[in-house]
């Protein structure tokens, strides 16, 4: 009893429709990540590998902000809740959230920051072209969106691709700041920023969102839910095709 208990109120905590409990269980859970990482660091193997428990710990969590709750209880704000409160934690994972880890990334595995950095550089130099690069940009961010879309697991992989983009953007800038440069948070900056950073994670929310719809819907036999479901994945789709053509345009002209 007690142990239900405790769970509920945990799930209470970090519920999607309180953001403020989310972020601040989100930067407990690094936190205390961090911690364990330094001290595991004493083994070279373990630490190489370690980053990657700080994604996949944050892709449950906010699989639980969304799936914890029983559907039936769905408030009717809820799936516009989903949406902000992804976008808030999106952005402020990339701000500040990624930060340890990204560090703990330069710092214990600095051949993972030299493997992103050139499958960035590989990946401008193969694409010289404006329908070329959007297509393949367009590719690879639509198997996300369409995981996304999928109840729960779709939830967990978002979560899981916010904190490693993140967490990876965060080590290149860590491993700049290293090397003694002072403008070592532009690389972090320039990704807040981008128009593009903004229309990738309103899709890949939106599809999160059309995947909880659905998932509510067939909960309830809702047929016109399982419909509005489809229709928010289409949109979905559509604005991550716009969002590759802008991304390919700003690489290709500003350099961004």
């Amino acid at each position: 009893m007690g142990g239900g208990t405790w769970a509920s109120r945990l799930l209470d905590i970090v519920d999607i429709d309180r953001p403020l409990g989310l972020v601040a269980a989100s930067v407990a859970l690094v936190v205390a990540l961090y911690a364990l990482g330094i001290a595991l660091s004493a083994s070279s193997v373990i630490s190489s590998k370690y980053w990657n428990v700080f994604p996949a710990a944050f892709a449950i969590l906010y699989a639980l902000s969304i799936y914890g709750r029983s559907a039936r209880d769905e408030p009717s704000h809820r799936p516009l809740r989903i949406y902000l409160t992804t976008m808030l934690l999106a952005y402020l994972t990339l701000l500040a959230i990624a930060a340890p880890p990204g560090y703990y990334v330069a710092l214990a595995s600095p051949s993972t920051v030299n493997g992103f950095l050139k499958e960035v550089e590989s990946f401008r130099s193969t694409y010289t072209t404006l329908p070329s690069m959007s297509t393949a940009i367009f590719e690879h961010n639509l198997e996300i969106d369409l995981i996304s879309y999928v109840p729960v697991a779709g939830a967990a992989l978002l979560g899981f691709s916010i904190m490693e983009t993140s967490s990876l953007v965060w080590a290149a800038s860590s491993s700049s700041m290293m090397a003694g440069n002072p403008l070592w948070f532009s690389y972090v900056l320039s990704v807040i920023i981008a128009p593009d950073t903004f229309t990738e994670f309103s899709s890949y929310a939106i599809a999160v969102v059309g995947g909880y719809v659905l998932y509510t819907s067939l909960i309830k036999g809702d047929a016109r839910g399982i419909w509005r479901s489809a229709a928010l994945l289409a949109g979905s789709i559509a604005l991550l095709y716009a969002s590759a053509v802008l991304e390919a345009w700003l690489i290709l002209n500003v350099g961004a």
